[in-house]
Formats: structure tokens, C-alpha cells, sequence
């Protein structure tokens, strides 16, 4: 069973290259995926996640990412930069990308917004510590291999109101290359939608749905957060087949947000691992830029008495 589970997990961490990373609570920030996912208004966001995913699990998931995003209202356009961070057993991965996007207003609180960002991803695998025998003997010979790859995203938001809703493509540099690529990143397909639902001054209900087809596999999650008081949060959601997960969090002074979330996990490997932790670190900095007409077309989670200068796009 022991040679079993070590085979597992080698083959695994073999094959996590060409698998997307996913965090639970990408209702904070979805530039990674969405370059047009930007927020309208005269601040700029940076957003750390970090997750250690199937703990107990060896050569266990760990990934860690920052998302930057900002606006200029002069010119409609927004700048995002996202960079991630990840290790599967041997496998490690590292993507960077530059976004911008353009923000068509489309009369009343409507607005389309169309982005596109690029940069690289690279990938190493250490084939050379992979070691399958209980004895300490290597059954096969294996090699170590790296490779950088040129990266491309786009994506596409319709907002009105406190209703979003994207969809949004990435690693397209992957028609490419050929399909025998080792490191040839797969095509993935992202559509989410959210709504703030801001009942009272002191709570609100925002539910974040979110489909995903990543590394040939339809992935569908459904989120509810409810904001109290301005300052604490609580959630829930789940991830079809996967995960069931519960988040809560607390905002600084309105402008610094730290959250928490436990995946439970489902499936075949749940009895191999004890679920996973993710961290959430968001700042939020007004800019001195003039915005003029600051639609409230992105959902919100910072509180604070001003409305209108807290809004905070996914």
C-alpha cells in the first residue's frame, strides 16, 4: 500500500503541470483569470492568497498568489498583473502575466469591459528526485526538465449595478504547440457571476457562482458570503465532487482585508488527506486620480461608511 500511494502521488505531481490552480475565495479578486475582472474606481487592490491543499497528502499541493489591479478613470482602462506560484510533489510552476482592459460605458449603470493580459509561465520538474522504491532504488530513469512558455488571456464583464457577470479564456499561446508538449499548458474556460445584495446598512448577502473547465475537466462551485456590520464575514460553499468550504474574515479600517477558508475535501482522496487552508490578504489604497462618473458596477466586501469610495471589483 505504501508503494501504492508514493506511485500515486509521483504520477500526480507529474501530470499537476498541465492542472490550473484553483482558490477558494476568487470572489476577492479574479484578475488571474479574467483580465477585464477590474474594478472602476480611483483605488488600487493588491490581494495575497496562499493555500496548502490535501494536507497529510505527501508532495501535497502548495501555491501562492498576488493579484494587482488598478484603474484610470481618464482613460477608462484598467492594469492588472497577477503572478502564481506553485508546487506539486517534483512539479513546480511559476506564472506571471501583465493585463490591461478597456471600459465601455453603456448608459445608466452599465458598463462592458474587455481584457487582455500576457506573459510567461514556467515549469520545472525534478524527475531526478523521484524515487519509487521502497528500497531506496529508482525503477526508472528519470531526467530533470524546465521550460518557459509565452502565456495569453482574455476575458470579457458585463456589469449593471450590483450584478456581474464574465467569461473568460486562458493560455491561449496553446494552439501553438503541439499536444505531445510536455509542457504545454491546457486551454481553460472560466464564467462566473455575482451579485451584492446590500439588504441593510449593517448586512449583506453576496452569492458567487463560478464555472470552470480546466485541465479537460468541468469544475462548478457556488459561494454565499454574508457581510455583518461592515467589518466580519462568514461564508460557505461547494465545489461539485471536490469540496465543501466555510470562510470567514474581518476588514482594518476599511481598507485591509484578511480571510480564512477550510476546504473539506470529497471524493476518492479525501481518505488520504485532511482538507485544505487557504489565507487571503487584500490592501486597498485610494489613488489621487479624478474617476468623474464612479459607477458601482463591481460587488463590494470592504465596509465603511462611504458607499461609493468602497467598492471593490472582482
Amino acid at each position: 500500500m505504501g508503494l501504492l500511494l508514493s506511485l500515486t502521488g509521483t504520477v500526480q505531481a507529474v501530470f499537476a503541470q498541465k492542472d490550473a490552480v484553483v482558490f477558494s475565495q476568487q470572489m476577492f479578486s479574479s484578475v488571474n483569470f479574467n483580465p477585464a475582472a477590474i474594478r472602476t474606481e480611483n483605488q488600487v487592490q493588491a490581494t495575497l492568497f496562499g493555500r496548502h491543499q490535501w494536507l497529510g497528502f505527501q508532495g501535497a499541493p502548495a501555491s501562492v498568489m498576488l493579484n494587482l489591479q488598478g484603474y484610470v478613470g481618464e482613460i477608462k482602462s484598467g492594469f492588472s498583473a497577477s503572478i502564481i506560484g506553485d508546487r506539486f510533489g517534483h512539479s513546480h510552476t511559476l506564472d506571471f502575466k501583465a493585463g490591461y482592459s478597456y471600459h465601455f460605458k453603456l448608459g445608466g449603470r452599465n458598463t462592458l469591459q474587455l481584457g487582455l493580459s500576457a506573459g510567461f509561465m514556467y515549469k520545472n520538474f525534478r524527475g531526478s528526485d523521484v524515487i519509487l522504491d521502497q528500497n531506496g532504488d529508482p525503477i526508472i530513469d528519470m531526467e530533470d526538465h524546465s521550460d518557459i512558455k509565452p502565456d495569453v488571456d482574455f476575458g470579457l464583464v458585463f456589469s449593471s449595478g450590483d450584478f456581474m457577470i464574465g467569461a473568460s479564456a486562458t493560455h491561449l499561446a496553446s494552439f501553438a504547440y503541439s499536444k505531445d508538449d510536455y509542457f504545454r499548458p491546457d486551454m481553460g474556460l472560466y464564467l462566473f457571476a455575482t451579485y451584492d445584495g446590500r439588504i441593510s446598512d449593517k448586512f449583506m448577502l453576496q452569492p458567487y457562482v463560478r464555472a470552470m473547465y480546466v485541465n479537460n475537466a468541468l469544475k462548478f462551485e457556488v459561494d454565499l458570503r454574508a457581510e455583518i456590520l461592515r467589518w466580519f464575514y462568514i461564508g460557505a460553499g461547494y465545489r461539485y465532487n471536490e469540496a465543501v468550504m466555510a470562510m470567514a474574515g474581518i476588514t482594518i479600517y476599511g481598507k485591509v482585508a484578511i480571510g480564512y477558508c477550510y476546504d473539506i475535501g470529497m471524493g476518492k482522496i479525501k481518505n488520504y488527506q485532511s482538507g485544505s487552508h487557504e489565507i487571503m490578504i487584500s490592501l486597498r489604497l485610494p489613488t489621487n486620480s479624478r474617476i468623474g462618473d464612479v459607477t458601482r458596477d463591481t460587488p463590494r466586501y470592504f465596509g465603511g461608511e462611504d458607499l461609493e469610495s468602497l467598492e471593490v471589483g472582482y
